[in-house]
């Protein structure tokens, strides 16, 4: 252990809850460039948090949203994280807005779950398409992803363009890939990004 003087500076939008995708870029002197997919919008509850937030999840050791940090320490990978070089997170998002009670919703505290359920499912299945496309083709342009990513792999939404036009400057071999798939009419006039959040299907 030693000291040193730190920094850590982000945007404030980074704070915004929703459902949001976002991939971290580790940097190991024997491991290289490995690669943690990942999302906001959670699957067991109606919450959609912030990357930041999930940031914080990440590192904690007995956290049970340590999964960075769980996928590090493996057997596989075998990485302190304070041995590597630099961590980096990029997030892009969100394409829909945290789910919230509604006047009307039942005041049962149950029932009021469920149907917020009902509301957040259909959102965060569709990040969840997206997140699983976006692992999938990071590893296919030869990207060390360390975690697997469960569910449908949805390459044929509107919002796949988007998504890779979105992380292609940071992760440039999705370059080639970004090329296979021409942006729809709905973005073209935004320069390859539509400047609304999509409606909610």
């Amino acid at each position: 252990m030693y000291r040193c003087f730190r920094t850590l500076e982000f945007p404030g939008h980074m704070t915004q809850r929703g459902f949001s995708l976002y991939v971290w870029k580790i940097e190991h002197p024997k491991q290289g460039t490995l690669l943690y997919v990942g999302r906001t919008g959670d699957s067991s509850s109606p919450n959609a948090s912030s990357p930041i937030r999930r940031m914080g999840q990440h590192f904690h050791p007995v956290n049970r949203g340590n999964t960075l940090y769980r996928y590090l320490t493996s057997e596989k990978y075998g990485v302190e994280p304070e041995s590597c070089t630099s961590f980096k997170l990029f997030s892009y998002g969100p394409f829909f807005q945290e789910v919230m009670p509604e006047a009307g919703d039942p005041e049962d505290q149950a029932e009021a779950r469920r149907v917020m359920m009902h509301r957040h499912s259909p959102l965060r299945d569709v990040v969840a398409g997206l997140e699983r496309a976006l692992a999938d083709t990071l590893r296919r342009v030869k990207y060390k992803v360390m975690n697997p990513v469960n569910g449908s792999s949805d390459t044929e939404s509107h919002l796949w363009h988007e998504v890779l036009a979105a992380f292609e400057p940071h992760l440039p071999k999705l370059r080639r890939v970004l090329q296979e798939y021409p942006c729809r009419p709905d973005c073209a006039s935004q320069g390859g990004m539509p400047s609304l959040i999509p409606e909610a299907p």
